[in-house]
């Protein structure tokens, strides 16, 4: 079920892997170039895909490709966890 549609904007802090984040940030730059202050933020980047994500997930023929997606995905996360880098961060 979807909320109610409307303007609000909610404050939330999301963690971004560096490489997806700088992907967008060249995207924009991208953009910039031939938009000039039109040019989509990431923000605007990152809510467009946040809606497709949410269409996605409405979708039942997308929905369970969607899910393996995300397990696997977090699996991933899992064993990741408390792996120290190589680049000492």
């Amino acid at each position: 079920m979807r909320p109610p549609s409307g303007n609000q904007t909610l404050s939330s802090t999301v963690r971004v892997p560096g490489e997806l984040y700088e992907a967008l940030r060249q995207i924009r730059l991208s953009l910039e170039s031939e938009h000039q202050s039109a040019a989509p933020t990431v923000q605007d980047m990152i809510s467009v895909a946040l809606k497709r994500f949410i269409n996605d997930w409405e979708n039942p023929d997308k929905q369970s490709q969607l899910l393996g997606e995300l397990l696997e995905h977090r699996q991933v996360a899992r064993s990741n966890m408390g792996k120290k880098r190589i680049d000492g961060s």
